[in-house]
C-alpha cells in the first residue's frame, strides 16, 4: 500500500500520518510481491514526471526472503527501469541465529552424472540484492541510512 502520494508534499504532519499505517507486527515480508507492487507503483509515479530520473526504494525487514532467483530479476528490472533498490536488513543482535549465520540449502544436479546432490551455501552469498546492508544495532540505522543515500546519489551520477 502506498502510505503517501509521491506528488504530495512531505512535512511533520503527513510524517505522523504515514507511521500511523505500520505496525511491525508482521509475521513474514512476500518480498518478492512487495518489489513487484512497489515497481508499478514507481512506474505510475514516474509516468508524470521525467523519465530520466532515478528513483530509490529502501526495505527495512530481517532480510529471510523466498525465492532468490524471481527476487533477483525483478532487481534488476527494478535497475533496467531506474529504481534502485536497496536492502537494509535489522539483524537482532539477542536472536538466536543471525543472518550472518544462516545457511540456504538446495538440490543441484550433477554436471556429469545428472543426480540431484544437496548444495549448502551461506545465506548471504545468494541475497539477491546488489545493495544491502546488515545492522545489528538499530542506533546504527540513521548512520547506515545516510550512507545509502551517499551511495545512491553516487550511483544515480554515473
Amino acid at each position: 500500500k502506498l502510505v503517501h502520494p509521491f506528488d504530495k508534499p512531505f512535512n511533520q504532519e503527513t510524517g505522523a500520518n504515514v507511521f500511523q499505517w505500520f505496525d511491525f507486527k508482521q509475521e513474514r515480508t512476500d518480498i518478492k510481491q512487495l518489489c513487484s507492487q512497489s515497481l508499478k507503483i514507481f512506474e505510475n509515479a514516474r509516468s508524470s514526471s521525467s523519465s530520466d530520473l532515478w528513483q530509490l526504494q529502501i526495505i527495512i525487514s530481517d532480510g529471510v526472503c523466498e525465492d532468490h532467483a524471481t527476487v533477483q530479476r525483478l532487481v534488476r528490472k527494478a535497475r533496467e527501469e531506474k529504481v534502485m533498490l536497496v536492502f537494509v536488513v535489522v539483524d537482532g543482535i539477542t536472536s538466536n541465529e543471525s543472518i550472518l549465520d544462516m545457511s540456504q540449502v538446495s538440490y543441484v544436479p550433477d554436471p556429469v552424472t545428472g543426480t540431484m546432490s544437496l548444495k549448502v551455501e551461506n545465506y548471504l552469498d545468494t541475497f539477491p540484492f546488489e545493495f544491502y546492508v546488515v545492522v545489528r544495532n538499530i542506533n546504527e540505522l540513521p548512520e547506515m541510512l545516510s550512507l545509502i543515500l551517499r551511495q545512491y546519489f553516487s550511483e544515480v551520477a554515473n
